[in-house]
């Protein structure tokens, strides 16, 4: 019912042109999203922090034009947190358990789409986010490899050491390379919104 909804007023909100159409067809899609993760008996923070989260960000994009660029960015950090930090924590929370692979993978896999997704739509919210709990995903796995083998935990952490240092080093050592890729990345990133 609330998916039926949700294409109806998606429908007149694009044939009347008309926002707050478009807002009640986002409320009702992410309604009809949770209403099928709790009717699968999926239970967990991010199961209603997600379709909130997505809500945020259909709302920023309908509202756009109303909302200054800042207002925009900041719903779009707001909505990619409320995606993104409940998996995180629960993906945190699960540092050493057996069964905790294929969680880690799905997580792994919303990140990579919101990377996607910001390279696509050309939003620096997403890709940013998308990036830093990617990070987070690849680095909790490899803490948690490393605290069931000792000797994998020792390497992974002497060649994250000596991969910091080469990177200082080699900032250090070419300075004005640094700062004119730092600049064009800067140019490349204004353009974005």
């Amino acid at each position: 019912l609330a998916g039926g909804s949700s294409l109806l007023y998606v429908t007149l909100a694009a044939v009347e042109n008309s926002k707050l159409l478009g807002a009640l067809g986002a409320l009702a899609a992410n309604l009809a999203l949770l209403i099928a993760a709790l009717s699968y008996g999926i239970r967990g923070s991010e199961i209603y922090l997600t379709p909130l989260g997505l809500l945020i960000l259909m709302l920023a994009q309908i509202f756009k034009s109303t909302l200054g660029d800042g207002g925009r960015r900041f719903l779009q950090v707001v909505g990619g947190l409320c995606i993104y930090l409940p998996s995180a924590i629960e993906l945190s929370g699960r540092l050493g358990d057996a069964d905790s692979g294929q969680y880690a993978v799905l997580f792994g896999g919303l990140c990579l789409l919101g990377v996607a997704l910001g390279m696509v739509l050309r939003i620096r919210a997403y890709l940013v986010l998308g990036t830093l709990f990617l990070a987070l995903d690849v680095v909790v796995n490899l803490l948690n490899i490393g605290l069931r083998n000792h000797r994998i935990g020792f390497w992974l952490l002497s060649l994250t050491g000596l991969l910091i240092l080469g990177g200082m080093l080699l900032t250090t050592l070419r300075t004005e390379e640094t700062l004119r890729l730092t600049k064009r990345l800067r140019a490349i990133w204004r353009r974005w919104d």
